[in-house]
């Protein structure tokens, strides 16, 4: 996506409207178009692609701001993965929760005292989907980390959507980033007050126990321990009060076993979207050893495995090299050291020779000639 522009910049045609006439627009097929929508003064923008032969509508938000490029999307919207190829009709929504404050990276779509702008986001993809003809069945709502929230928020409001939510967080309670936007976007209200009064839009299953309802979900987490300290820990300690439910749709559990809040690739999400629209989302979630997520994972790990075993090849055969420099090294020098013990005991044995011989008697006798003979060898 073009870093920073304004919708006209990304797409041809823009429709504009309020809510209350979404269904007396027309909307285009088979090709990638602006909409915007008007509700209790706030903007509303989306971007869809309808897809002539697909019953099938991705809902995708939008995720949090990198801070270099809080200064670039300021007031201005964004659509997370809008360039990529998807084969089902799409709907992406931004969140004009950033639109409060210049400042804020992401708003997990929380809006501001009288007014939560998921809900109307929902209300807005209801107004849609209805128009269109398209079944709550048939809506899947994807995103990671904060647009995995939002998706499964948004499946607990549609019901019978479905959701697939990869590395989502779960609570925003234990997260810094949202104590610090907090105040700007409820400015007259405590810590306390807000947990009590909008508990439903921090915490996914606050959210399901007002609404009594379950979505059809299957969540893929990953094994960082931030995610698991901030947000699976809290999710898996409250899971009994999904016993209030009304329905008995079942929330599936994937660990992806690796160590950091990291999304599946283009491609792997691409093929898990095309699985979830084929099959029953639960029943994808039974053979998800047979998806393109886990033999890729499993590729990723052979690959390493290979790797590691490599590296460890070199090491040892550097070892050895360096194992018989050493031995080389040691050799020499224990030859060097014979050699000059051998040097020292010569020495040793010269002077004591010389010894013997100055304390000779003919010695002695023989100094005045060598003294003669030393002073006729100097004339």
């Amino acid at each position: 996506m073009k870093r920073g522009l304004q919708m006209e910049d990304l797409v041809d045609r823009i429709i504009e409207c309020d809510f209350e006439h979404i269904s007396f627009k027309e909307f285009p097929l088979n090709e990638k178009f602006g909409l915007i929508v008007w509700k209790s003064n706030i903007k509303y923008e989306f971007l869809l692609n309808l897809k002539e032969n697909s019953q099938n509508l991705i809902c995708i938000g939008s995720g949090a701001l990198n801070p270099p490029d809080l200064e670039t999307f300021k007031q201005k919207p964004r659509f997370n993965r809008h360039s990529w190829k998807f084969s089902q009709s799409t709907l992406f929504y931004n969140d004009p929760t950033r639109y409060l404050n210049d400042s804020i990276l992401g708003g997990w779509c929380i809006g501001e005292s009288d007014n939560w702008y998921l809900e109307e986001i929902k209300k807005i993809i209801v107004k849609i989907t209805e128009y269109l003809k398209i079944k709550n069945e048939n809506i899947l709502f994807y995103g990671s980390s904060l647009g995995g929230f939002n998706s499964i928020q948004l499946g607990t409001l549609i019901r019978n959507s479905k959701v697939l939510a990869d590395v989502p967080q779960l609570t925003l309670e234990n997260a810094n980033y949202v104590r610090y936007i907090m105040p700007k976007l409820f400015p007259d209200l405590t810590n306390e007050e807000i947990k009590d009064r909008f508990d439903y839009r921090l915490n996914i299953l606050d959210l399901i126990k007002r609404e009594k309802y379950i979505p059809n979900t299957i969540l893929i987490f990953d094994a960082g321990e931030v995610d698991i300290k901030e947000h699976y820990i809290h999710f898996f300690s409250q899971l009994n009060d999904l016993t209030e439910a009304e329905n008995s749709n079942r929330i599936k559990i994937i660990i992806n076993p690796i160590n950091e809040h990291h999304f599946m690739s283009m491609e792997e999400t691409l093929t898990v979207i095309q699985q979830a629209c084929d099959n029953d989302l639960m029943c994808f979630g039974d053979e998800i050893h047979l998806s393109k997520l886990y033999s890729t994972l499993k590729e990723h790990e052979m690959t390493i495995e290979a790797k590691n075993q490599e590296i460890q090849n070199l090491k040892d055969t550097h070892q050895n090299e360096i194992d018989a420099k050493n031995q080389e090294i040691e050799n020499l020098k224990n030859q060097k050291n014979a050699e000059i013990a051998n040097l020292k005991a010569k020495n040793s044995e010269l002077e004591q020779k010389f010894n013997e011989i100055s304390n000779s008697t003919i010695w002695r006798l023989t100094k005045p000639l060598r003294k003669l003979l030393n002073l006729l060898k100097n004339k």
